[in-house]
């Protein structure tokens, strides 16, 4: 199968990283079950703040200064990864990630860049925020679709994983390579006093 990249847009996303440690006793405390159809590479794990869809090089730059100007005010946070659970539900089974403890400090990241892409959303509406609620987790792999990986789900564990962000990251999508996703820029957040 041949990937097809239109140059004119990338597939972007806002998020958390996860960082390399947290990553590799993530990774050592799950095992991926029989229905899962890809598994997400360590490197790639992160928690998404706003998915981004398709956008150009211009508006991608234009999201940079905005975020430029608010981010570097944000404060850093301790992060919660509690359990392992099925999204959007064990009903309808499309991936299993490990759940964010969603804390204060996340939420007003979240709503703080929210309220960034707002504003430009007026001038770029593919900037437009999402309207459903952000479920804040870490996707560990994606299931097959159908009746057999809701029938064959692994049990969901405990995890109690703790570590700081201390940025946020713009990310764009590089597949089919793996990792996936690629570093477009970052944002140091202040530590908190």
């Amino acid at each position: 199968m041949t990937h097809h990249v239109d140059p004119l847009f990338q597939r972007a996303f806002l998020a958390l990283p996860v960082t390399r440690d947290t990553a590799r006793v993530l990774k050592a405390c799950w095992q991926a079950p029989d229905s899962a159809s890809r598994v997400v590479h360590p490197a790639d794990y992160h928690i998404t703040l706003h998915f981004l869809g398709d956008q150009t090089p211009h508006i991608i730059q234009t999201l940079v200064e905005a975020l430029d100007e608010v981010l570097p005010d944000c404060t850093a946070c301790e992060v919660t990864l509690n359990r392992t659970v099925v999204f959007p539900s064990p009903a309808r089974p499309r991936l299993i990630a490990a759940e964010v403890q969603p804390t204060d400090a996340l939420k007003a990241l979240h709503a703080c860049t929210r309220n960034t892409l707002a504003q430009l959303s007026g001038e770029w509406p593919t900037l437009t925020p999402e309207t459903r609620p952000w479920r804040p987790h870490v996707t560990l792999c994606w299931l097959k679709s159908g009746r057999a990986a809701a029938s064959n789900l692994p049990a969901m564990q405990p995890l109690n994983i703790e570590y700081t962000v201390n940025e946020a990251r713009l990310y764009v999508s590089q597949a089919p390579q793996v990792p996936r996703y690629k570093v477009v820029h970052r944002w140091t957040l202040k530590h908190q006093p």
